[in-house]
């Protein structure tokens, strides 16, 4: 738990005042609200596309080794970011480095967090995550003083050197066996223990050996089949040589052609298996996974594109400084408020993470419909309250979601679902960009982060009604 509150502290917290840092610089070399979508937009394309490698690391190499190495990318790429002069320079270091950093580091601590856990993950997850917010309530007033005191290049590089905390938090994760108690077997428990290898032994070889044409205790040549075949070989001989030759050819042309297309297509078949095989791809087959994984992909991304606009919305709907920061800190407090009875609900009932998810992106969709039909400070202060309460339950049962499904496949299920979130962030950052250019309306942008929401709440609500109903009726017919 602790592992989980630290490497979030240290990399999602500074990101939730990504617009109160970088918003005036971006403003200085171009559209801050632009910028902003396209440097966050590139950020989460890179660290969900990094997990198709993060998913073949982690069946290779130990979740402490991954994590470690996006720890020294996260930090360099924080680092790098102190001496950007350009948009692109900010895309190079904090969307593409920073980036690679995170998308090795999350599915490692989800993996580690997996391990660890078999029982009351909810209630761990809502603790640690409830932690990580409260540390993110002070941040935006923090932010605003250390940018008045050191200005911007200053604070840049003190958020870098608070990133640096990811190396010693990535090392913390040790794996689940080196905590293990060991426990003396007794006599009939190694008996049954040793059964079952030799059963497993004895099912490998026979499938080695059937897969080989051979199996283990018969003779590879039989003094019958000698026999026989030689006298096959000796009849064959006396069929008329004419017949052979015509048939033979005949033969040999057709499949000749016929072995052509043959190779050729069982190559890239083979090709096409074997890359399937090494990710896994057979996940997207199954279309409860599909609904899965791109309902979490639109609403996370809607969400963090939303908070890193946050900021510019408030202070281009004529907010001043003290009351930006007071409705930032207003929106994180709900948030924690919401993790903390969180927190105690899943400690004294069992609750379906998907059930969770699906009621925080129906009903933000609706508040944050609601937030931009007034600009009166009471009105935008209420909603965002709203909107932070309804944000924990976006973020906390996000690992869990897919947790809860595949527990067994949770690195591959987790890897895949961060390479279709890659494609989404991929797909809205360009969009954002394109409807603020052309409408120059920030509440367009608001609404079509809304439609992201609406896009996984619907196909989800229709497949648990589906399932109800298939349920219902094979219930009836038995």
């Amino acid at each position: 738990m602790l592992k989980v509150f630290l490497f979030q502290t240290v990399t999602v917290v500074p990101m939730a005042a990504f617009g109160i840092v970088f918003g005036p610089f971006l403003a200085s070399i171009g559209d801050e609200t632009s910028g902003t979508t396209i440097v966050n937009g590139m950020f989460n394309t890179i660290l969900c596309f990094t997990g198709l490698a993060a998913n073949q690391l982690l069946q290779k190499t130990s979740y402490r080794k991954v994590g470690i190495l996006g720890a020294i990318l996260y930090f360099l790429g924080s680092f790098s970011t102190i001496f950007v002069t350009s948009l692109f320079q900010i895309i190079i270091s904090f969307g593409i480095l920073q980036g690679i950093g995170f998308g090795l580091m999350m599915p490692s601590v989800f993996t580690a967090f997996n391990h660890y856990f078999n029982k009351r993950k909810n209630v761990t997850m809502s603790v640690a995550q409830a932690f990580m917010v409260a540390s993110t309530i002070g941040f935006p007033a923090l932010t605003r003083f250390l940018l008045n005191t050191y200005g911007f290049r200053g604070t840049v590089a003190l958020i870098s050197a608070f990133s640096l905390h990811c190396i010693p938090a990535m090392a913390s994760l040790q794996p689940a066996k080196w905590h293990m108690k060991k426990r003396k077997l007794s006599v009939i428990e190694m008996t049954n223990v040793q059964t079952l290898q030799n059963a497993n032994d004895e099912e490998h070889k026979t499938k080695e050996g059937h897969k080989n044409g051979i199996i283990e205790g018969e003779p590879l040549l039989d003094h019958n089949n000698i026999e026989e075949g030689h006298h096959q070989q000796k009849r064959s001989l006396e069929m008329p040589r004419k017949s052979l030759v015509s048939m033979g050819s005949i033969a040999m042309s057709v499949t000749n052609i016929n072995q052509l297309g043959e190779v050729e297509k069982s190559e890239s078949a083979g090709i096409w298996k074997s890359l399937a095989k090494a990710l896994d791809l057979a996940l997207f087959k199954d279309p409860v996974y599909v609904n899965i994984a791109f309902g979490l992909s639109l609403a996370v991304t809607s969400d963090l594109a939303f908070l890193s606009v946050l900021p510019l919305l408030l202070e281009n709907a004529g907010f001043n400084g003290q009351e930006l920061t007071l409705i930032m800190t207003v929106y994180f407090i709900a948030d924690l408020v919401c993790r903390i009875l969180l927190s105690i609900l899943t400690a004294v009932t069992s609750v379906r993470n998907r059930y969770l998810f699906l009621i925080g992106a129906l009903f933000s969709a609706i508040f944050r419909t609601a937030f931009v039909l007034n600009n009166s400070f009471w009105w935008v202060l209420t909603v965002s309250a709203a909107l932070g309460f309804l944000r924990c339950l976006i973020q906390t049962p996000l690992p869990l979601v897919v947790a809860e499904a595949y527990s067994h496949r949770f690195v591959t299920a987790f890897s895949l679902y961060m390479v279709v979130c890659g494609f989404v962030a991929m797909t809205f950052g360009p969009l954002i960009a394109f409807v603020k250019a052309v409408t120059q309306s920030h509440e367009m942008v608001v609404h079509v982060l809304t439609v992201a929401y609406l896009l996984c709440a619907v196909p989800w609500m229709l497949e648990l009604i589906y399932t109800k109903i298939i349920k219902k009726d094979r219930s009836q017919t038995t």
